[in-house]
């Protein structure tokens, strides 16, 4: 195990993590914390339902999972 803050064991949540905050600001471009706040659950809602994956066959996860086409 790496020591504290090295995310080395646990580099698919720093990816994540990393991905999200770049298409956050790009997508949203929050001037404060405040929009930041609101923009959050639209990121995610967006990610888990709309968001084509390729290694899920180009369709969101939500809608892979349940099997439904887009």
């Amino acid at each position: 195990m790496s020591r504290k803050g090295t995310p080395l064991d646990n580099a698919c949540i720093e990816s994540f993590f990393g991905w999200f905050k770049n298409e956050l600001y790009v997508d949203y471009r929050p001037k404060d914390s405040q929009d930041a706040r609101e923009a959050v659950p639209l990121q995610v809602q967006f990610h888990n339902y709309e968001r084509p994956q390729a290694r899920l066959k180009d369709q969101a996860p939500i809608p892979f999972r349940i099997g439904t086409n887009p």
